[in-house]
This record gives structure tokens, C-alpha cells and sequence, in this order.
């Protein structure tokens, strides 16, 4: 009786091994699928080892000998701001630019469209006249 019942552990224990060793198998890369469709917007990850770590996208990262340091959000933060105060200023200057430029373009096209009624009043006056080529008074 206690035969049979010895003869069964090894394949007990064969089958928790095959078990384990498939789940361990199957985890891994599912969990890297949802670590990636999980990531926040204006976020990335990193791989500091083995290890993935979440940071603000843009974060300086500095490595000292076995030590990652990021930046501190504070100043993450004020250099973002300051980024975006210079990208501010100049697009005020380009849509200044543009402005001046279309004005510009809006009276040349007065002027051209002035000069083109006049010249047409002008060829209607001549007409009139002149009588006509090779026509008698």
C-alpha cells in the first residue's frame, strides 16, 4: 500500500515543476506587455538594471558609479517651465513676423487690384474716344 503511493510523489513533483516552470514562462512576457501599455502620457521607462523605473519624460538622469540619480522635480519642473517660456517667445515672434508679412501682401494686392481698375477705366475712356480705328467721324 505505501509502495504505490511512493511511486506517484516523483510524477507529483514533476508535474508542480512543469506547472511552475510554464506559469514563470508565461508571466514574464505578459507582465513587460502590461508595464508598456500602462505608461501615463508624458511619462517614459527606464532600465536601470533590471529594474524599470516610471520617470517624467525629459528627466535628466545622471549615474554615478552603481548609482542612478534623477532629477529632482522641482528643478524638472523649472527647467520644463523655462523651456517653454523660450518655445512661447518665439512663436509670438514668428506669428509677429507673419502678421507684418501678410499686411504686406494685403496691400500689394490693393495696389495691383487699384491699378488694374484704373487701367480698365482707362482702355474704356480710350475707346470711346477714339472714335475706333479706321472709322470716320
Amino acid at each position: 500500500m505505501q509502495k504505490p503511493m511512493m511511486s506517484r510523489i516523483p510524477q507529483a513533483i514533476g508535474l508542480i515543476i512543469c506547472l511552475g516552470a510554464f506559469f514563470f514562462a508565461t508571466a514574464g512576457p505578459a507582465r513587460a506587455q502590461q508595464q508598456q501599455q500602462t505608461i501615463p502620457p508624458g511619462m517614459e521607462v527606464i532600465k536601470v538594471g533590471d529594474t524599470h523605473v516610471l520617470i517624467p519624460r525629459g528627466t535628466k538622469v545622471t549615474r554615478r558609479g552603481a548609482q542612478l540619480i534623477l532629477e529632482p522635480i522641482d528643478e524638472y519642473t523649472a527647467r520644463r517651465l523655462n523651456d517653454l517660456d523660450v518655445s512661447l517667445a518665439q512663436l509670438r515672434a514668428q506669428t509677429e513676423e507673419l502678421k507684418k508679412q501678410v499686411e504686406t501682401l494685403t496691400r500689394t494686392i490693393e495696389q495691383l487690384q487699384q491699378g488694374q481698375s484704373g487701367e480698365d477705366k482707362g482702355s474704356a475712356a480710350d475707346k470711346k474716344h477714339s472714335g475706333g480705328i479706321g472709322e470716320r467721324p
